[in-house]
């Protein structure tokens, strides 16, 4: 794991600079170089394919936490 202060650069120009990796995959991790620091996390255009399949995966989530809970109370 990579601190935001090892990989920190100076930045010139307007608007955040991802620091750490490339956001090429489905999260953008943007941190903005100020003190503390501040990072935002959003989804890539490659992020919002997967929205759907996101949606029902917490559906089935929710079903199965129901599932549990009448389990639990026998």
């Amino acid at each position: 794991m990579h601190s935001f202060f090892t990989n920190w650069q100076p930045h010139s120009g307007a608007g955040p600079r991802p620091l750490l990796g490339k956001n090429d995959g489905p999260i953008v991790r943007n941190i903005y170089p100020e003190i503390p620091p501040k990072v935002e996390y959003e989804m890539s255009d490659f992020g919002h394919k997967f929205e759907k399949a996101l949606a029902k995966l917490e559906v089935w989530g929710n079903e199965y936490i129901e599932y549990l809970s009448k389990r639990s109370d026998r």
